[in-house]
This record gives structure tokens, C-alpha cells and sequence, in this order.
């Protein structure tokens, strides 16, 4: 899911340290870089990729890997999207003199547009065969799979019809670990490995969710 700049009113606290890593590490620099949207117009005209990879174990007993994304119903532009000195400088997230609506605009209008009518998304999906020996251009951010053998495919339409209300919200939860065996977290090998964040992500849910719970009780109590 990309990050957005542009509705904060100072620059992290980390700018300096994400600025000396950008500039070691330049690949890391553009994959952030393309990530990052500059104040878009809507929530329902951005694209939202899973840029983790998760094992898809299909019918035809073949191992496979998967990504998936929601786009936005016309399957337009990805609002938002930077370049220029965004591009150039991914740690500057300071909001822009000249930007003057509320921090939290997206979210306003949001909330007006489903009360017109319903936001759709499409929810695609794209595999990659597994392969023998080193797996790094499967589960590396540097390379994007291929487009011919790895296409975008549609999987589902996504209707939100209603904006949820505080309470609503504070009772929903998520944990990657809870998948059917046909998928699942590709497992991590050590902190090198992208896909040790997933395995992470697995552990500490349960326990976040928890404590979630647990705040959420004493505020009502």
C-alpha cells in the first residue's frame, strides 16, 4: 500500500536516517520513491499492491507464488503519483506550503463520495512459477516479474457501500497467518530475507490484536 505525502505537518522524525539509506543504497531510493503518492485526489482512484509474496498452491499439485493488488473500478491512473524532486528526495514527506486542505481531506471525502454511491475496486492477482536454486527474483523488490509470463488477472469486485463508524472499526482485525493451506506466508530464513517480514507479521499479530483488544475494553469500561 503506498505511502502518502502531504497531509502531515512536519517531516518524520526519521527523515535524516531514511535520507542516509536512500543515498547508500539508490535501488532502495526508487522502490520507495514509486511507492509514494503526493497528495491524490481520492482513496477509490489508488492502486493498492501486496508487495510481500505468499505461496499459492494450485489444483494441478505445481507450487506457485503470488502478488495481489486493488485498482480502482475505470482502472484509471494511480492518483498521486510523484516524480521530480519527489522522486529525487522519497525523505522530504514535509506538506507543500501551497497545500491547504485539511489533514485529513482524504478521508472527508471518502466518506462523501460513499454517501452518493457506492466505491468498486477490482482485486487481481499475478503468480510466478516456482523455480529450482536461488529464489531472489521471485521475492526481491529490485525486479518486477515478468508481464508476459505473469500477467495481472482479475479475481474479484470489490464493493464498500458505507463508511464504518468508530466503534465498527475498532472491533475489525487481520492476520495474514489465517489462510487456507492452498495459501500461505513464505517462510523467512533470516533478517536478509524478504519474506522474513511476512514471517514476523505472523507472530506479532496475535499479539497486537490483543493488546488492541485490551486498550479498547478500558476505554469502554
Amino acid at each position: 500500500m503506498a505511502s502518502i505525502r502531504g497531509q502531515g505537518e512536519d517531516e518524520p522524525v526519521s527523515s535524516e536516517g531514511l535520507k542516509a539509506y536512500c543515498q547508500s543504497e539508490p535501488i532502495f531510493k526508487d522502490i520507495f520513491a514509486e511507492t509514494m503518492r503526493r497528495a491524490p485526489d481520492s482513496f477509490s482512484q489508488m492502486y493498492y499492491y501486496s508487495k510481500l509474496v505468499n505461496y499459492f498452491k494450485a489444483k494441478d499439485g505445481k507450487l506457485r507464488y503470488v502478488k495481489y493488488r486493488l485498482i480502482p473500478e475505470d482502472r484509471g491512473v494511480d492518483s498521486g503519483l510523484v516524480s521530480g524532486e519527489d522522486w529525487e528526495k522519497p525523505w522530504q514527506q514535509k506538506r507543500r506550503p501551497e497545500e491547504t486542505r485539511p489533514i485529513d481531506y482524504l478521508r472527508q471525502e471518502y466518506i462523501e463520495r460513499l454517501s452518493q454511491k457506492p466505491v468498486i475496486y477490482h482485486l487481481q492477482l499475478r503468480l510466478h512459477q516456482d523455480m529450482e536454486g536461488d529464489k531472489t527474483e521471485i521475492f526481491t523488490q529490485e525486479r518486477e516479474w515478468n508481464k508476459e509470463t505473469s500477467p495481472w488477472l482479475d479475481l474479484a469486485t470489490v464493493t464498500i457501500d458505507r463508511a464504518l463508524s468508530f466503534e465498527e472499526t475498532e472491533k475489525l482485525s487481520f492476520n495474514i497467518g489465517r489462510q487456507p493451506d492452498s495459501l500461505g506466508a513464505v517462510e523467512g530464513y533470516s533478517t536478509q530475507d524478504p519474506n522474513s517480514i511476512n514471517a514476523a507479521r505472523i507472530r506479532i499479530y496475535g499479539l497486537s490484536l490483543a493488546v488492541r483488544s485490551f486498550i479498547y475494553k478500558k476505554t469502554k469500561s
